[in-house]
C-alpha cells in the first residue's frame, strides 16, 4: 500500500474514533391497560383491545411518539373489581408502565382510579362516562368522552315543547 493509502486509512481510523458512538435506541413508551376479555363486561373488551393494538401498530410504523416506539402491556381483568385493582398495581409497580388506559367498564375504572391516584399515574379513561368517577377530586384521571350527564344536557328538551324556543 502506498503512503497516501496508509495516510487515508489512518485518517479514516482517526475520524471513526472521534465520532461519538451512535446512541442506543430509547426504550419504548409502555402503556398499560386491563380490558375485560372474559366476564360480564367482555362484550366490548376484545374490540377495544384490537383498537389499542392497531393504534400502537400504526404509531410505531410512523416512528412512534417523540422518537420512541409504543409498547402495550395488557391483561384480562375478568370483569372483576379486585382483579382489576391488583392488575393496575402490577402494571405500575412491577411492569413499570409510563401511563395507563382505563378498563372498559365504569365500575372497574372507578376502582382502579384509586390505584392510579395513589401512584400519581396518569390514566386516560376512554370509556368511563359516569360523572361520579370524576367528582371525587382525583387529579390523574382523564376522560376522552363527554361525561354522561353533560351529554344529556339539552337533549331533555328535544323535541321542543309547544311554545318553547328550540334554540337560545
Amino acid at each position: 500500500m502506498s503512503n497516501a493509502g496508509k495516510v487515508f486509512v489512518a485518517v479514516l481510523a482517526a475520524l471513526a474514533g472521534a465520532v461519538e458512538p451512535v446512541a442506543e435506541a430509547q426504550p419504548p413508551i409502555r402503556i398499560g391497560a386491563s380490558l375485560s376479555q372474559t366476564g360480564v363486561y367482555a362484550a366490548i373488551g376484545p374490540h377495544q383491545l384490537r383498537g389499542y393494538q392497531l393504534c400502537v401498530k400504526h404509531m410505531n410504523e410512523k416512528g412512534g411518539v417523540l422518537g420512541r416506539k409504543l409498547e402495550l402491556v395488557q391483561y384480562d381483568d375478568r370483569s372483576d373489581l379486585a382483579t382489576a385493582v391488583r392488575l393496575y398495581e402490577k402494571l405500575i409497580t412491577q411492569d413499570k408502565v409510563d401511563l395507563v388506559l382505563g378498563p372498559n367498564a365504569g365500575p372497574l375504572t372507578d376502582a382502579v382510579a384509586n390505584v392510579t391516584e395513589k401512584h400519581k399515574m396518569p390514566m386516560v379513561a376512554p370509556t368511563a362516562g359516569a360523572t361520579s368517577i370524576y367528582r371525587k377530586g382525583r387529579k390523574f384521571i382523564f376522560s376522552m368522552n363527554p361525561l354522561r350527564r353533560s351529554s344529556w344536557k339539552g337533549s331533555s328538551t328535544w323535541p321542543p315543547r309547544r311554545g318553547s324556543r328550540p334554540w337560545p
